[in-house]
């Protein structure tokens, strides 16, 4: 059987970087004869077979000596001295160099080898007291934080992909929890009912967000249970009624329900974000927000969301965390929507003919622009509201 061609060497040391980057370690794996390499190689050290696949390992092994360092030419470990590294005989075969955290003891003793990202971009290998990060990436990265030397060494690991989406059980939430599956996210719903799907990905809630006290708890749980670094409130209610009808308790409902729901969310999943200097915050609004008749203590409520947004921007976007806005505007198959507008009612034409684009939306109108201020990649846009109306923010509608 003819060997495909070698590539590069760079090419394949990059093996290791890849998966560090999403906190796993991987060694290539001869496919002739099975044996795991270290260095990366273009030949198996053994049959020198050139079919050699990245895997991931365990990373369990015997710590067998080990060194200090009190002088180094490297600028970053000059600062950082005393440096231990160590070598570790691997129970899955190769013998590798690593760096010690702090609570490793001296050899010999029983490490477990971790990868991770250096501030460059490189990846390394991190040997952890035997136990350390066993109850999985969490664990993993709480020890590695807690030596001060190895936290200034790596960069943090891919994000926790968990996203916490309110009113998830129809319309725009349903919407919105499909688009994070689709994504790799496990995803939390929290709603009066729970979200249909198969996934394993799926946590449902089921809670009437109007009650704070309920919801507090709810959100402490959560944030004990999950590293959520997403947030998506999308929760809403109207209560349509002209201002001469609107009682103080249709307006602590909605302040409720829209905005302490908010705050009490934010709160918890806070600490998770802050330590990962990482998380993405999108509060569903309205287009109400400029003003819709019958609509007081809605369009009031909501429009304390953009004020929110603008808040919390200035304070936590130092911590790698954008806070942003969507103000949907009429979108059909959505309970809100047909309570008030009936599909087979004379006013569902005259309000598509208000749109500029001629068309109601849809709930995956508004998830798709969720997904994109919740993507890693949109790191530099925060603060902001973004209208997914058909042109309804720059004209009027009419209901």
């Amino acid at each position: 059987m003819s060997e495909p061609p070698v590539p590069p060497r760079s090419a394949i040391a990059l093996g290791l970087t890849a998966a560090a980057a999403q906190g796993r370690l991987e060694l290539q794996v001869c496919e002739a004869c099975g044996a795991v390499q270290y260095p990366p190689r273009e030949a198996c050290h053994r049959c020198l077979s050139s079919r050699l696949q990245w895997r991931p390992q365990a990373g369990a092994g015997e710590l067998i000596s080990q060194t200090i360092l009190h002088h180094s030419h490297e600028a970053f470990f000059r600062e950082h001295l005393p440096w231990r590294l160590g070598m570790v005989h691997l129970d899955c075969g190769p013998t590798v160099i690593a760096h010690l955290h702090g609570g490793v003891p001296p050899a010999p003793c029983r490490v477990r080898i971790t990868a991770a990202l250096d501030r460059a971009g490189q990846g390394v290998l991190i040997a952890l007291a035997q136990g350390d990060g066993s109850q999985g990436d969490d664990s993993q990265g709480a020890s590695m934080t807690a030596d001060e030397n190895l936290r200034e060494l790596t960069a943090p690991a891919e994000h926790p992909k968990v996203a916490l989406v309110t009113g998830g059980s129809s319309g725009i939430g349903a919407a919105t929890c499909r688009a994070f599956l689709a994504a790799g996210y496990q995803v939390v719903c929290l709603a009066r009912e729970p979200f249909e799907s198969p996934a394993a990905r799926v946590h449902s809630v089921e809670i009437d967000l109007s009650d704070a006290a309920a919801t507090r708890e709810a959100a402490a749980e959560l944030a004990r249970r999950f590293p959520i670094t997403t947030v998506v409130h999308n929760a809403g209610a109207i209560r349509e009624k002209p201002i001469e009808e609107v009682t103080l308790e249709d307006l602590a409902a909605l302040t409720n329900l829209h905005v302490a729901t908010a705050i009490s969310l934010v709160q918890s999943a806070l600490p998770a974000m802050q330590e990962r200097r990482y998380g993405r915050i999108v509060l569903v609004a309205s287009r109400a927000v400029l003003g819709l008749a019958r609509r007081t203590v809605y369009s009031a409520t909501k429009a304390a969301l953009l004020g929110l947004t603008r808040t919390w921007a200035l304070e936590l976007g130092g911590h790698g965390i954008t806070v942003n806005a969507i103000a949907p505007g009429p979108i059909e198959a959505t309970r809100m929507f047909h309570e008030l507008i009936p599909a087979d009612s004379p006013k569902l034409a005259r309000i598509v003919a208000s749109i500029p684009v001629g068309r109601l939306g849809r709930p995956e109108d508004v998830a798709r622009a969720v997904m994109f201020l919740a993507a890693p990649e949109a790191g530099f846009i925060t603060g902001q509201t973004l209208y997914v109306c058909g042109g309804t923010s720059v004209g009027s509608i009419a209901y």
